[in-house]
């Protein structure tokens, strides 16, 4: 992130950042802070929370960068935790250096994610997750409808509380693109992953070889992507080997000049610190406890994941729908394979020109293979927003929590109302 943010001086002499921001303040009480197990006495607390969220966005023809950052800061009135502060923040920066030869890409991730993926996600099981990419794009033409690309890439792992997360990916990629048409792209790909984590020895680095063909088309109404070959995988330490068909595909189809339909598909070897820098697919909640939480273990897995997206954006309502269903196998036999499937709903309505209500829901279920475990989870908030001026915005919120498990004592639910104001440019 700082990196990225190095750069924005840079990019204002060039031209312009158009940036938009919101500050404010909310004030939340909360019947189940600590998501205590159903049958316990729960603690009821009251939490203030300034806050700021910003996007920026700048399209030149040397500079390119996208932006969107939160900052809250959580004052527990009532000491049940200690005040802390929360951030989160999506950046991408694209240089070029030398236009059509030379770029450089800088991409940064941070998020909130658990310490312990088995306990509910509290207060006191958070910690931060930054994901760091950076590196040189070489390109080539080798004639009008042929040319090349070459990415190297440097990764970097932290992780706030799970130090094992941390550590360093390299990676180099190779294209070779042949343009069919003016809508569509054919291309071999080679590639070659190192991941090196810190603490865990080389038992879990591991060293990935992957050979695809993409084709890419692009159309008035349908996109598509699809990458079809093999991928391989090592891991340095026990030297034992996995391969697997490689498939990423993913459809978007305009339905109409309001409505997106989206299916996509994958199935290949990636790890946790690469499967964050691939955010899912919904629309951004600035502040919110709704949380779907990553993996965040330093070993390879096999992933099979399905997911499909419809949108739709009226004059009044906007609506969007992502089911999905995923599957992980770990390579290191000591850590819980896991099956998730879940439905995530967002939705807003214009009820006036100045007042706005809104739902979010997450259903998932959660299978953990290994140790017999399905947790059932239920999110979902309802929420009223009045804009009193141009600026200035007001809501109420409520958000409700459960968890039903098959595990004694990890079952819970909890009840929450939140009122804020904010300022927005």
């Amino acid at each position: 992130m700082l990196a990225l943010l190095a750069c924005l001086p840079l990019s204002r002499q060039a031209q312009a950042v158009d940036v938009d921001y919101e500050i404010g303040v909310a004030v939340k009480r909360q019947d189940n802070i600590a998501l205590t197990a159903s049958g316990r006495d729960p603690v009821s607390e009251t939490v203030v929370s300034p806050r700021a969220y910003f996007e920026a966005t700048q399209d030149g023809p040397r500079i390119r960068f996208k932006a969107q950052g939160a900052l809250e800061y959580y004052d527990y009135l009532d000491d049940t935790f200690s005040d802390e502060t929360r951030a989160r923040f999506n950046g991408q920066l694209d240089i070029t250096a030398i236009p059509d030869r030379l770029d450089f890409v800088f991409r940064d991730y941070l998020s909130q994610q658990p310490v312990d993926r088995l306990a509910a996600y509290a207060p006191d099981n958070t910690q931060q997750i930054n994901v760091f990419v950076a590196g040189p794009t070489l390109k080539a033409r080798f004639g009008p409808a042929m040319r090349g690309q070459l990415d190297l890439r440097y990764a970097d792992n932290h992780a706030e509380e799970t130090e094992s997360f941390n550590g360093n990916r390299y990676s180099i990629a190779g294209r070779l693109v042949r343009d069919l048409d003016p809508n569509r792209e054919l291309s071999l790909n080679l590639a070659v992953v190192e991941a090196d984590f810190d603490q865990a020895g080389d038992r879990r680095d591991y060293r990935r070889e992957d050979g695809f063909l993409n084709l890419t088309s692009r159309h008035a109404h349908l996109d598509t992507d699809i990458d079809l070959g093999h991928s391989r995988v090592e891991l340095d330490g026990s030297g034992r080997k996995d391969s697997t068909l490689l498939l990423r595909a993913s459809v978007d189809w305009n339905l109409s000049a309001r409505s997106l339909l989206g299916i996509s598909a994958r199935q290949q070897f990636t790890d946790s610190g690469e499967d964050m820098t691939r955010p899912l697919e919904l629309e951004q909640i600035r502040f919110n406890d709704f949380n779907v939480p990553y993996l965040v273990e330093p070993s390879v897995f096999k992933e099979r994941q399905v997911r499909v997206r419809y949108r739709y954006r009226g004059e009044r309502l906007t609506l969007q729908a992502v089911p999905y269903g995923r599957r992980v196998r770990y390579l290191d036999s000591t850590l819980e394979d896991e099956n998730r499937r879940g439905i995530i709903v967002s939705a807003s309505y214009r009820l006036r020109p100045r007042l706005t209500a809104s739902f979010y829901a997450l259903r998932e279920n959660r299978e953990f293979v290994d140790i017999d475990r399905e947790d059932r989870d239920l999110t979902y908030s309802v929420g009223l927003a009045n804009r009193f001026t141009r600026h200035w915005t007001g809501r109420i919120d409520f958000l409700h929590q459960e968890r039903d498990s098959n595990i004694a004592r990890r079952s819970f639910d909890s009840n929450s109302v939140l009122v804020s104001v904010s300022y927005r440019r």
